[in-house]
């Protein structure tokens, strides 16, 4: 519907007579003059009923602005203004009615001029387009309810062309946009297999009987994954003629739910397997606690007959003390919704007690009623006789039966309170209450663990237990009770039944020495001297000695606990040699914590191992700052390794004949920093103490052999540069180092013929044949073998000839002394003569002048390498000496 002429209107507003009125009531549409200042002149009766006034007198002569909704305010304004410019508007906007209705109307505005042609104010004819806004808002709510929604919407014809998919079906189906959806059928979106039952018969009941719903299948159109849906489609009839034109869709997608079906009814069945082969009883009961089921192996483990499990029977099953117990935590904790969890006992039928730990959890209906409960029982019968076992070893060790760390820091504690208190207890005699703690450490114990086995180990540890305290019997007596003797001797009945015992029992057995150097026979001693013993780690020690008089009592007993360890230990038959390094640390540095004084006897030990011919150390109180220093050098070292601050360097291997780089020796250098290059001498020790030195071992080896695979490849010969590396004592003692090494080989792809690992031989353990079959693992993968610092080892001799070795490298010490004495001219000649006889090169290591250099040549010994060809240097200026001598 259109706007009658606007200008035959104005004409006929324009006239002064008496039709006037009657001019302006003729018309449908709603009309008012509005004066250029904006003051209602005159309306027609179709806009007083739009704006729910009564008379012309409620309004005419207001503003009109009052009547206009104040969002749709500065729009009129705007078009009133344009129009009594001369120009002509359309506005749609809101009149609120006199009685507060609000209403939408469409305005057509133009100038109201007089005869002279002066424009007075402006004409509006007005339209009612309220029902017509609630329509079209209507739809697109419609719309967007249809695009919001999470279901699949779609609309077909009844050949099956797609004309309309939501959003949410776009997206399911894999749709680009609704111009892709108008190239589709509505069987495009079914799985191949589904789609003749589809077409012949789902489709035609939708058409015929109206409506189907029911589950299927479609797919992504991209992927042709399937997607189960639930679908609910009906025809859309023409109201003139009934019959249907379209068919309109609604599917959900269900893909989840299936799943979830799918595996609800897999897990039901993988239950019912799970309840028959499960090794914890498992039985059900209704809201009241009376049994429904339980099955096989509830019944085994209480000893009760289904029949006998049922309604209350379950719970006459319960031990009698126990039982009450049981039932009123049950029931109180499912009063208040929590899981029922227990351990509790079952007398079974045939007189056997039960252990068992008992779980329940309250089912519920969706409406949070409880509607039975689930409940397991496991056996933890042999759980808890363990345990009576288990408080035994919470404060002994389990294999050499010397008191733990726990109990020793308690009796030291102990020893503490009543020195700082003046006692004069039986634990200290004297008033003053001194004393002295001792640390000792089994020296290269890992090493005789990984080279002879883990079952010798033990032996060796309890050996040693039995030893330290067989010598310290002869010093004072045992400061134990009789009580806590008994505990150490005799443990539970239990634990004497358990298997392990035994076999502990039949390792002290063989470790035994009938002909021990030190009798235990405290009954004789007359010294007031009383010690405690225990073991605190793997290899360590700790000793009390109370009361000390002199410090020279506490070293008199450390050299005999040393100079007692250094004899053989015999076991199976072979003789095993081990020491100990001891560190003292005294009463009187004052320390008021057990922990505190360990701590420096621990030190006091460190301190010792550092210094390789000493047997004990006394800590110092100054040393606290040392240990500190050593600490955070080992924080540093750590951090040097994630951050790669270690560097690999070479020092080049010359062939003395032809003067030439035959290959180069690896080394390691730390450059901290802040404190800068730090010297290997410094820091090796220490990561060979604290186990670091695997990791830089691994990293050197990796590092080197990935350097010269690139050198063999850049500088091709006949015989390609050859790589030596040290093997530390801690690699040699790894189960693992043949696998290492292969696997480094292999990342690499370094020739194995040209890796040659150097291996000094004090650092070997002394056990031949093992030493010997590793050597011959390392051959086998074609590596070359190099025995470091030859000629400093007293038993390199006795053992060479039974080495798989390559290669002897001479001592500096021998080559330094060449032009200086006779002796070391003979040292070296028969070296490099007994490497020659053994099918052996030799290799020279120190040489730093010509002479040494000639007389080398001389000896026809085939390696050099030392200062005078060049120090160890970064694999760039070894990368410029390789392009200048190969």
């Amino acid at each position: 519907m259109s706007f009658p002429n606007h200008q035959e209107i104005a004409n006929l507003l324009s006239c002064k007579n008496i039709t006037y009125k009657k001019n302006i009531e003729k018309h449908a549409e709603g009309l008012m003059l509005v004066s250029r200042d904006g003051i209602l002149v005159e309306v027609n009766s179709e806009f007083l009923a739009i704006i729910e006034a009564k008379s012309l007198e409620e309004i005419l002569g207001n503003p009109v602005i009052n009547l206009i909704h104040s969002e749709d305010c500065v729009a009129f304004k705007k078009l009133h203004q344009s129009v009594c410019e001369g120009k002509t508007g359309k506005l749609q906007f809101r009149v609120v009615g006199l009685c507060g209705g609000l209403r939408w109307l469409e305005i057509y505005s133009v100038a109201w001029r007089n005869f002279y042609g002066d424009i007075m104010g402006v004409m509006n004819i007005t339209r009612d387009i309220t029902e017509s806004k609630l329509i079209r808002q209507t739809q697109q709510n419609l719309i967007s309810l249809i695009q919001s929604s999470y279901d699949f919407i779609s609309l077909a014809t009844l050949e099956g062309k797609v004309t309309f998919v939501n959003k949410a079906g776009q997206n399911l189906l894999g749709i680009d946009g609704d111009e892709e959806v108008k190239k589709t059928l509505i069987f495009d979106y079914l799985m191949p297999e589904d789609l003749v039952d589809y077409q012949k018969r789902i489709w035609p009941k939708i058409v015929e009987n109206g409506s189907w719903q029911g589950e299927y299948r479609f797919r992504h159109l991209k992927t042709n994954t399937p997607i189960a849906i639930y679908q609910n489609s009906f025809a859309i009839e023409d109201p003139d003629t009934n019959k249907p034109v379209a068919i309109a869709t609604v599917s959900r997608d269900i893909t989840d739910r299936k799943r979830a079906e799918q595996k609800r009814q897999e897990s039901e069945r993988r239950y019912q397997i799970l309840e028959k082969v499960s090794p914890v009883g498992i039985f059900y009961t209704d809201a009241e606690g009376y049994c429904l089921h339980v099955n096989e192996q509830w019944c085994e483990i209480t000893g009760l007959t289904l029949a006998e499990a049922l309604g209350e029977g379950w719970t006459k099953g319960i031990h009698p003390e126990d039982r009450e117990r049981v039932l009123k935590q049950w029931y109180r904790e499912a009063k208040e919704n929590l899981c029922f969890k227990s351990e509790y006992r079952f007398a079974r039928p045939d007189g056997i007690v039960t252990w068992v730990l008992g779980q329940a959890i309250a089912e519920t209906n969706p409406n949070g009623k409880v509607t039975g409960y689930v409940a397991t029982i496991a056996d933890i019968t042999d759980r808890k006789q363990a345990e009576e076992q288990l408080r035994y070893y919470a404060f002994y060790d389990s294999l050499t039966k010397l008191p733990n760390r726990a109990l020793f820091l308690e009796q030291l504690g102990n020893l503490i309170a009543r020195r700082n208190k003046g006692s004069t207890e039986t634990f200290s005699p004297v008033p003053d209450g001194k004393f002295a703690v001792l640390f000792l450490n089994l020296n290269r114990f890992q090493i005789v663990k990984y080279s002879l086995g883990h079952l010798l180990a033990d032996r060796l540890l309890i050996a040693t237990a039995r030893r330290l305290e067989d010598c310290l019997s002869n010093f004072g007596c045992l400061l134990v009770n009789n009580l806590e003797l008994e505990k150490a001797d005799f443990p539970s009945k239990s634990a004497i039944e358990n298997t392990e015992w035994r076999e502990l029992k039949e390792i002290d057995r063989l470790c035994d020495n009938s002909t021990s150097t030190f009798p235990y026979n405290c009954q004789e001693k007359s010294q007031n001297l009383k010690f405690f013993v225990a073991q605190v780690g793997l290899d360590e020690f700790a000793i009390i000695l109370t009361p000390v008089e002199q410090q020279e009592e506490v070293t008199e007993i450390a050299n005999s606990i040393y100079d007692a360890l250094q004899l053989p230990f015999l076991l199976d038959g072979r003789e095993v040699y081990i020491s100990a390094s001891i560190g003292i640390a005294l009463s009187s540095i004052g320390y008021r914590r057990p922990e505190d004084f360990l701590q420096a006897a621990d030190t006091a030990m460190h301190a010792c191992k550092r210094v390789k011919q000493a047997c004990y150390a006394i800590f110092e109180p100054g040393w606290h700052t040392g240990a500190v220093a050593q600490l955070q050098m080992e924080t540093d070292l750590r951090r040097a390794i994630e951050r790669r601050e270690l560097q690999v360097y070479y020092q080049p291997i010359v062939a003395l004949k032809s003067s030439r780089i035959s290959g180069f020796e690896a080394l390691v250098r730390w450059q901290h920093p802040k404190r800068g290059t730090i010297s290997p001498s410094e820091f090796i020790p220490l990561a060979e103490e604290t186990g670091l030195i695997a990791g830089i071992d691994r990293y050197v080896l990796r590092e080197a052999c990935r350097q010269i695979s690139f050198w063999q490849q850049a500088f091709p010969t006949e015989f390609p540069l050859t790589l030596s590396v040290n093997l530390s004592g801690f690699q040699l003692s790894q189960l693992d180092l043949i696998e290492q090494i292969d696997r480094i080989l292999r990342e690499t792809r370094i020739y194995p013929g040209s890796l040659k690992l150097e291996i000094t031989e004090s650092k070997l353990a002394g056990n031949m044949v093992s030493e010997k079959r590793m050597l011959q693992q390392l051959k086998d993968l074609g590596i070359q073998l190099s025995i470091d610092d030859f000629g400093t080892g007293y038993s390199c001799l006795a053992r060479l000839h039974q080495l798989p070795i390559d290669t002897l490298k001479i001592d500096r010490s021998f080559i330094s002394g060449l032009g200086v004495d006779s002796d070391s001219l003979e040292i070296v000649r028969t070296i490099v003569t007994l490497a020659h006889s053994l099918a052996m090169d030799a290799i020279a290591e120190g040489v730093e002048t010509v002479e040494q250099l000639a007389q080398l040549q001389a000896l026809q010994c085939e390696y050099g390498q030392g200062y005078f060809f060049s120090k160890p240097i970064p694999s760039e200026t070894a990368w410029a000496l390789l392009n200048r001598f190969r």
